[in-house]
């Protein structure tokens, strides 16, 4: 099951860690992305006792909600849909443009792509998959847990990244996929990653309308995004 917790003014879902994991002492450095409405903790300190006992591994992505808004942002880090096999994997891709506000800081003389959105390029991919395979079942694919994340490579202004996504293990909710991120043939970064589906309804009913609604705009942007040959 995917549990969501409330943690101060998110709610956030949890890979691995406890619910005491933010009163530890260990250090997380956040990158809010997009219109600030999805935040990225990465654990930058703590001891190696402190990580131990709160069941964490060093370096580990977490990604968190705001309590007033869908997982599914109003940027999107996919392009286009090159291929879909449902239950099986899904190519795609990301251009990189220097127009791209976030790369006037990252790094102002060495625009790179940043990692965290190479991650959630991964996780976007992924998470078109999964809707495509349930046939729009559900109206929030959010990322549970990150494992194995290895970087290669920058992706810069001009490069054309692209994804893959192949589903591994499926159990209920929860949808484990192997995934790559490439350039001109290259890796630039590997990761597997689950991911959790669920309605809001699932525990308020009287949001089953919102559902229907989110659903609804989900299909019209795969519409465009997926072009059938």
């Amino acid at each position: 099951m995917c549990k969501m917790i409330q943690c101060s003014e998110v709610f956030c879902f949890q890979a691995v860690a406890s619910k005491n994991f933010f009163n530890s002492g260990l250090d997380v450095r956040w990158f809010w992305v997009g219109t600030g409405k999805l935040a990225i903790g990465l654990i930058t300190g703590g001891t190696n006792s402190q990580k131990q006992k709160n069941r964490v591994k060093y370096q580990h992505v977490f990604i968190f909600q705001t309590r007033t808004t869908f997982p599914d942002m109003h940027f999107s880090l996919v392009d286009r849909i090159v291929s879909l096999e449902p239950n099986k994997q899904i190519t795609v891709v990301k251009s990189l443009s220097l127009a791209e506000e976030y790369l006037q800081d990252h790094f102002p003389k060495f625009p790179v792509m940043p990692g965290v959105l190479m991650l959630e390029a991964l996780t976007q991919a992924s998470a078109w998959l999964i809707r495509v395979s349930e046939d729009f079942a559900h109206s929030i694919v959010v990322l549970k847990e990150a494992k194995n994340v290895k970087y290669a490579r920058f992706v810069q202004p001009g490069q054309t990244l692209t994804l893959t996504a192949v589903i591994t293990k499926q159990e209920g909710n929860l949808t484990t996929l192997k995934t790559e991120g490439s350039v001109d043939g290259q890796t630039n970064l590997k990761a597997q990653l689950v991911l959790c589906a669920y309605n809001t309804a699932d525990n308020k009913p009287e949001l089953r309308s919102t559902d229907e609604k989110v659903i609804a705009e989900l299909r019209q942007k795969f519409r465009i995004l997926y072009q059938y040959q």
